[in-house]
């Protein structure tokens, strides 16, 4: 538990695997992004949803985010976390 007077931490969790996607990796990621609120954090999710995507030629339910560096790089500076989490498959 914080006490009242600290400062709320906060998390951005860059990820490429989120919904539509079905599967362990997503729903950990919910489930921690869940856990980490519950615990006072402030938790930002930067995901392929934030860009514009196209389908994974084999897996076409996995959406690639196409050049998402400039906006990752300006939503980090907007947000200044805390701390930055990176989870890939």
């Amino acid at each position: 538990m914080q006490h009242k007077y600290m400062s709320v931490a906060s998390l951005a969790i860059i990820t490429d695997a989120w919904t539509p996607q079905v599967n362990g990796v997503v729903k950990t990621l919910h489930q921690t992004r869940d856990a980490l609120s519950r615990s006072g954090y402030r938790v930002s999710m930067l995901t392929p949803a934030d860009h514009k995507t196209i389908a994974c030629p084999s897996y076409p339910e996995i959406r690639l985010a196409l050049r998402p560096g400039q906006t990752i790089r300006r939503q980090l500076d907007t947000l200044k976390p805390d701390h930055i989490h990176i989870a890939t498959e």
